[in-house]
């Protein structure tokens, strides 16, 4: 659905799958792109956040998170 520029439809398939597990940090964090894709920051910066509490070591979230931390309306790379 990224490569289409769908996240709406994104959105709705990670939610689907966080409804079967709602500890699946790969859903919350594709989620929280597709939030952040659509322009709505908080459901994003919530997503995001809560994916990285359930699998902090995760490089690809925190090298995301060090680009794009400005316009999640953060003052640090970090949750």
């Amino acid at each position: 659905m990224f490569a289409l520029n769908d996240n709406e439809m994104a959105a709705t398939i990670y939610t689907r799958a966080l409804e079967a597990n709602p500890q699946d940090s790969v859903a919350l964090f594709y989620r929280g792109l597709a939030q952040f894709n659509a322009g709505r920051i908080d459901q994003a910066r919530a997503d995001i956040q809560a994916a990285m509490q359930i699998d902090p070591a995760n490089t690809d979230y925190q090298t995301w998170l060090s680009e794009n931390y400005l316009a999640l309306g953060l003052s640090q790379p970090s949750f």
